[in-house]
């Protein structure tokens, strides 16, 4: 095989931050691409992009855009890097701004202004998708990370579907796994909770991640479904950068208590870890999701996991969680109660987890992704 030059947008960890995604993909695939004895170069997009690219192209024959976050960018870059006759091949990780519009629209519901913004979107989105349109041109093979991101590229972006590969996202099983009652117990001291006491939910706050409805189920959680006892006791915990302030007026509004959520941000992985081990489940009803990489990180460490129905969630969890419509706050509640309620449901979703888990390795992740590469190669 060729060696592989690779234009790495982002390369450095980050904790449930802006791209930490997409930043573990890029990663963790550089880290199994040299196991298998790949050369890579690293190619970021800078005024030396077109040098460094002419001074590898005896060597490299192909150029694989890991994150292709713009498309005027994307177009600029790819019309040059065609100019040396490169192979181009680029990761979408989704496009989820003309997926809310098409699940709102099949609800025959309106778009909410903080959802989704028509001037904004114009601005913004409007010029990336023209040049998608014709950037797609230009790329010889686009990989994306489930199935159902990939029916939504090819319609929106007309791909040919024979130029779109889906390749799930992998989890470093040496982190995500389960640990022992007494360790997680520990840690979990440090952050002022209980072992088996919250529900968890993990994001970078974005109005697709539906934090509010997650919020308002759990209200009506503790108000309508529980006992006095269970309740009182029962945390919400939100994991990752969120609107702290507008957050907590909304929790006032529903009448919870402003300490049953609690805010956590900035946190190692490895103590993340401990965070799925110690929750009842992850609660992860996202209107949009391209894979989901929290779901496969609590499944991973046993932890049972409540998501939506539409999009990714349902192909990556499998028959090893709780689907229910993200639209529905009631559903989220119930789905909720019984796991807070049901011990034996728990440890059956926590046995299903566990062995979806293991379907996902980002070993599995790079040896997909090196298939893709030797196809595009001999299609010349």
């Amino acid at each position: 095989m060729s060696d592989v030059g690779i234009n790495v947008i982002v390369l450095q960890p980050c904790i449930r931050c802006m791209g930490y995604s997409y930043m573990k993909y890029i990663r963790n695939l550089l880290i199994h691409f040299k196991r298998h004895g790949l050369s890579i170069k690293f190619v970021p997009p800078n005024r030396y992009t077109m040098k460094r690219l002419r001074y590898y192209k005896d060597t490299f024959n192909i150029v694989h855009i890991p994150w292709l976050f713009d498309g005027r960018n994307a177009l600029k870059y790819l019309a040059l890097i065609k100019i040396l006759r490169y192979r181009v091949i680029a990761t979408l990780h989704g496009y989820g701004t003309l997926a809310l519009i098409k699940l709102y629209r099949s609800r025959g519901k309106c778009i909410p202004q903080n959802y989704f913004n028509w001037r904004l979107f114009l601005r913004r989105h409007a010029r990336r998708i023209l040049g998608w349109y014709f950037a797609r041109t230009l790329i010889d093979h686009v990989i994306t990370p489930s199935i159902a991101e990939k029916r939504n590229l090819v319609e929106v972006l007309q791909l040919p579907e024979d130029k779109v590969t889906a390749i799930h996202h992998g989890v470093n099983h040496n982190i995500f796994k389960e640990h022992k009652v007494d360790v997680v117990t520990r840690i979990l001291e440090q952050y002022h909770l209980s072992y088996k006491s919250y529900v968890l939910h993990v994001s970078r706050y974005q109005p697709k991640k539906n934090v509010e409805r997650i919020i308002a189920a759990f209200a009506y959680l503790k108000r309508k479904l529980l006992s006095k006892r269970l309740s009182s006791k029962l945390k919400l915990v939100l994991v990752g950068n969120q609107p702290y302030d507008r957050l907590l007026k909304f929790v006032a509004r529903l009448g919870l208590h402003a300490q049953d959520v609690i805010y956590l941000s900035n946190i190692p992985e490895n103590d993340l870890a401990i965070l799925y081990n110690g929750a009842i489940c992850l609660t992860f009803p996202s209107l949009h999701e391209s894979f989901g990489m929290p779901l496969v990180e609590a499944m991973a460490c046993g932890c049972p996991v409540v998501t939506s129905n539409v999009y990714a969630p349902p192909e990556i969890v499998g028959d090893a969680g709780i689907l229910v419509d993200p639209f529905n706050i009631k559903a989220m509640a119930y789905a909720i109660h019984n796991l807070v309620t049901d011990e034996s449901l728990r440890k059956e979703l926590r046995r299903r987890a566990l062995k979806r888990a293991k379907a996902f390795s980002w070993e599995k992740c790079a040896l997909e992704h090196l298939k893709v590469y030797k196809s595009v190669i001999t299609s010349r």
